[in-house]
């Protein structure tokens, strides 16, 4: 896995990379090397939801959700056949960049809440539009703040009810636990990408950790 700075692209290196979930015997937490890469074997794969943390001075500390399951298996029985391993590539920001985009929402992160980046892409990778979000709680209650980004994710557009041609939105200062996404499109069916499991389409639970920023992804049809 490469981990890289998201508006440089620079390598993280000497970051702190703990695995939260699965459970995993032995060691949980590890470094990225001079070069932002950190390598490790899954021994058992088996159908999990994954919750990676990343921790680095001046960066935001960030939780990367990820799954596994027969579709995904599928995917890298390939790769792994063609290359011998698999390669994932993870971006995160620099604290006070985070906050100098919240800045352009007139927002502020509250440090006792999460906040949740959600990115929609199609099966190409290219970003979705006009897609509605919410995110609720376990009681079914509409929390936090729902932000759209503009077309060049530089900034965040008060005036937008959905999403733009970046396809990104971001949702501030939720109470931390576990809430669910719900994205309202009735053109569209999203399932899971990089996130959780999900057996509902438009729907995928998502973790929420005080000052941490979640990082999900669904891909659209």
């Amino acid at each position: 896995a490469f981990f890289e700075d998201g508006l440089t692209g620079a390598p993280l290196k000497k970051a702190s990379i703990c695995v939260e979930e699965p459970e995993i015997e032995g060691d949980t937490c590890f470094e990225t090397n001079f070069n932002g890469i950190l390598n490790w074997t899954w021994e058992d794969p088996r159908k999990s939801n994954f919750l990676l943390r990343f921790t680095l001075e001046d960066y935001m500390p960030t939780v990367f959700t990820g799954r596994y399951a027969e579709d995904i298996a599928a995917v890298w029985a390939e790769e792994i056949a063609a290359y011998g391993y698999i390669e994932l590539i993870y971006t995160t920001f620099q604290r006070a960049d985070v906050e100098n985009v919240m800045s352009t929402g007139n927002l502020t992160m509250d440090a006792t809440k999460g906040h949740v980046l959600l990115n929609l892409v199609t099966p190409s990778g290219f970003p979705v539009s006009n897609v509605k979000v919410q995110l609720k709680d376990s009681s079914g209650n509409a929390v936090g703040k729902v932000n759209y980004f503009n077309s060049s994710m530089s900034s965040l557009d008060a005036s937008l009810k959905s999403t733009s041609a970046s396809g990104a939105t971001v949702i501030t200062n939720i109470e931390p636990g576990e809430h669910t996404i719900e994205l309202i499109d009735d053109a569209r069916e999203c399932t899971p990408w990089f996130s959780w499991n999900s057996d509902e389409a438009n729907t995928v639970q998502v973790p929420v950790q005080a000052d941490t920023l979640t990082r999900t992804g669904l891909v659209c049809q």
